[in-house]
């Protein structure tokens, strides 16, 4: 059974045995697994073992009431998306007041109606179950980009860093958290800074497509100074009305010092191939100049009637 097919758990926390029997009665009729808590210490335990999908909780109960308990819940990272239904006799506005504050996603008053249980219940299942659907997507998200080579920045539209994964440290130098609330020119060099400005106001202003979509090597700042070599691909989106805008840089000063080095290599050769060229004209020409002189000579001879002692 796949974990969607498997029936929620409900835990129910009341320090009288019978409501708890009661209500356990109810959940699994309906199909749920039901687990029982008969005060506050018990539930948090029982929660911190295995979290159950929802807590049904009592308010009125002696030593930790529900208040305590929903605010431990909600205090802890571990437990605080569970959504808790507060069951109480109490009918007044103060006790509701104080449930939501305390962290309750309902309440219910005694004696409750199966039918209404059952409805509150359902829907705070699928909203729970939306919730931590987006949260998975999210933590997928977050991990892909903290796994990305290159740098990816966020900004607003004015240019205020919102988010930046890790590869901006390894980069820039800069601590990912460091750059949040500060603008991004700080990632460039003068006059770059703005220019930068300037095409960011121009694209919100105007709507134009300058700077989107479009590849283009521009020079970074390190942290220590020095300059970067970098590639950056700007995407935008917008939310509420609000422009937002995605740079992903990757660092190219390597791959440019490679060619850089490859460019001066094959100047380098082709500076001696044209030595060697010269050389070997110059060395045919000096070689063949005497021997002009010899042949001619020859020719010569070969022309002439020579004496026996000549000969």
């Amino acid at each position: 059974m796949s974990e969607a097919e498997k029936p929620a758990r409900i835990l129910v926390v009341d320090d009288e045995d019978r409501n708890r029997r009661l209500f356990v009665a109810m959940l699994e009729a309906d199909g749920y697994v039901a687990a029982e808590a008969a005060d506050g210490a018990q539930a948090l335990e029982l929660v911190r073992q295995s979290p159950p999908d929802l807590v049904l909780l009592d308010i009125m109960m002696p030593g930790m009431d529900g208040y305590a308990v929903a605010r431990a819940l909600k205090a802890n990272p571990a437990s605080r998306s569970i959504p808790v239904v507060m069951v109480t006799a109490l009918d007044d506005s103060e006790s509701w007041q104080r449930g939501m504050q305390a962290g309750a996603s309902d309440f219910l008053t005694k004696p409750v109606d199966r039918i209404r249980l059952g409805l509150r219940i359902r829907n705070l299942l699928a909203l729970k179950a939306n919730s931590d659907a987006l949260a998975q997507r999210e933590a997928e998200m977050r991990a892909m980009l903290d796994h990305l080579p290159d740098a990816v920045v966020q900004i607003d539209a004015r240019g205020v860093v919102r988010s930046a994964n890790p590869a901006v440290q390894r980069i820039f130098g800069h601590a990912p958290q460091a750059l949040i609330g500060h603008s991004v020119t700080g990632l460039v060099p003068e006059p770059a800074r703005a220019e930068l400005e300037a095409l960011i106001e121009h694209h919100v202003r105007s709507g134009g497509a300058r700077i989107i979509g479009i590849g283009r090597e521009v020079t970074g700042l390190h942290k220590d100074g020095h300059l970067l070599d970098l590639d950056l691909l700007v995407t935008e989106y917008q939310h509420h009305g609000e422009h937002f805008f995605i740079g992903t840089l990757r660092d190219i000063s390597e791959r440019k010092r490679l060619m850089t080095d490859l460019r001066e290599a094959r100047e380098v050769a082709q500076a001696a191939n044209r030595a060697k060229s010269e050389f070997l004209a110059t060395m045919s020409h000096e070689v063949r100049t005497p021997l002009n002189g010899m042949f001619g000579m020859l020719e010569l001879l070969s022309l002439s009637t020579l004496d026996t002692e000549q000969h």
